[in-house]
């Protein structure tokens, strides 16, 4: 056990050199947080995604038609690895809004009553009445953009007829998380395109499509790619006599492809950037325990020649790590959660999935806590075993000094002569100490990486919308 006098001596040696050990817990709190933060937040992301996907039923595959019987769409249900298959009539539609110049595009889907593929969650007013076949529920963000409520009345050109209906209700759907223009773009612009649900009786009429419906969607039991590709093929030659335009998988569906793809990015930079900064803090964290070692190599020996043992020295200096890594976890953990909620925030009114909310993870916690001390030891143990193998009376004689060789420079004459005296010393110091001036150039590499990337970042935005 540690006696009180290396207690002592330990947290004199910490307040000491503070400003160093402020700069590794920082750099330890930053990667831990980054690593806490960014998987809690592609956990509660991810789980409200399943859910919302789920309960709302999305379809794993589109295929647009011509004209198709409803009949031919329930002859389809004994394909293999078809779950469920429901045909539908979907639209294009042109919307007059008082307020604007000229009109908006948008969609119009029919909606079953008894439930159906890529649901939708009502947010305000109600569905169909039934007293009148001109109702229809919009998106949810369009009418707040534009302050539509269910009592409104909303013009649009459908079919080359215009129509004018009556909005019942506001809602949103799983297939339109983000709501994308036509033409695609690189963020969501809810407020320029408007999603609608009527009637099936009504878009028969106003489609022409009695009996019938344009637009297959359906699940699957197997939803890897391979699986929904090959579903299609066969689908699209069992229904390729009523034209089959184009068939869409799950993982091409534009709002899913979004979602999909800002966890993939989350999953990286919760793995890649952690790296970064706890990679640094460990060899920082070897370099400064050397140093240590080195400058108390007198007082080491003095503590073994008085008694202390081996075990004794190196728990003293292993502390030094714990120390440094359990404050770095602590407070990585604590800004990790923080950073969790803002995200969490973030997302809630970026994507249009209900119950995006921050949850503390424990488990995620104490790893992020046990990577912190794990980086914090592996940068001490170097200095330690130094510490342990020193011999008392070895350790009373002062450090014999480096060992002094040429360096590569210096068969180059023609410009070792050409450097001044304290270049060469710099260039000396820097090639005989091939792991310190490692460390310090791969910090430096990192900094600079990361403030080069963001500021490559702002300018790639800006040329984007300037360009757009």
């Amino acid at each position: 056990p540690m006696s009180f006098t290396l207690m002592k001596k330990l947290l004199r040696d910490l307040q000491s050199r503070k400003g160093s050990i402020f700069a590794l817990v920082l750099i330890i709190t930053i990667g831990i947080s980054v690593f806490c933060g960014l998987l809690s937040v592609y956990r509660d992301l991810e789980e409200a995604k399943d859910a919302y996907y789920k309960e709302y039923r999305l379809a794993h595959f589109v295929i647009a038609l011509e004209r198709a019987p409803r009949w031919a769409i329930a002859g389809c249900k004994n394909i293999s690895n078809v779950k469920e298959i429901e045909g539908r009539i979907t639209s294009p539609a042109l919307v007059d809004l008082p307020s604007l110049g000229e009109p908006l595009a948008g969609v119009v889907h029919s909606f079953d009553e008894g439930g159906q593929l890529d649901g939708v969650l009502l947010r305000s007013g109600s569905s169909f009445t039934g007293r009148s076949r001109d109702e229809v529920v919009i998106n949810d963000q369009f009418a707040q953009e534009h302050g539509l409520v269910p009592g409104d009345t909303l013009d649009i050109t459908l079919h080359e007829k215009r129509y004018n209906l009556l909005i019942v209700g506001t809602a949103r759907s799983p297939a339109y998380v983000m709501v994308i223009p036509p033409g695609g773009g690189i963020a969501p612009d809810p407020g320029r395109y408007c999603v609608m649900y009527c009637s099936r009786s009504f878009l028969e009429n106003a489609c022409e499509l009695q009996g019938a419906c344009n637009e297959v969607v359906g699940t699957v039991w197997r939803k890897d790619e391979a699986a929904i590709n090959e579903t299609l093929a066969r689908l699209t030659e069992k229904l390729d006599p009523f034209g089959v335009t184009l068939t869409t998988p799950l993982q091409q569906r534009v709002s899913y492809q979004f979602v999909a793809d800002e966890l993939k990015g989350l999953s990286i930079s919760a793995t890649y950037l952690p790296f970064c900064f706890l990679l640094v803090a460990a060899m920082v964290l070897r370099v400064l325990m050397g140093r240590l070692v080195a400058q108390q190599r007198t007082v080491i020996g003095t503590l073994k020649a008085i008694g202390h043992s081996g075990r004794t020295i190196k728990i003293h200096f292993l502390l030094y790590g714990v120390i440094i890594g359990g404050l770095g976890g602590l407070c990585g953990v604590a800004l990790g959660y923080l950073f969790q909620v803002q995200m969490a925030q973030l997302y809630a009114t970026f994507y249009t999935i209900p119950n995006i909310r921050a949850h503390f993870n424990l488990d995620l916690a104490l790893v992020g806590f046990a990577i912190s001390l794990f980086v914090s030891l592996a940068g001490t143990v170097r200095a330690v075993r130094q510490a342990v193998v020193l011999e008392p009376a070895e350790a009373m004689r002062p450090e014999p000094p480096e060992e002094g060789h040429h360096i590569f420079l210096e068969e180059l004459g023609f410009l070792w002569r050409r450097l001044s005296f304290m270049s060469k010393m710099v260039a000396r110091s820097i090639f005989r100490n091939p792991f310190r001036a490692t460390v310090s150039v791969a910090a430096a590499s990192v900094a600079m990486a990361l403030m080069f990337s963001t500021i490559c970042m702002v300018d790639s935005l800006h040329y984007i919308i300037h360009y757009t």
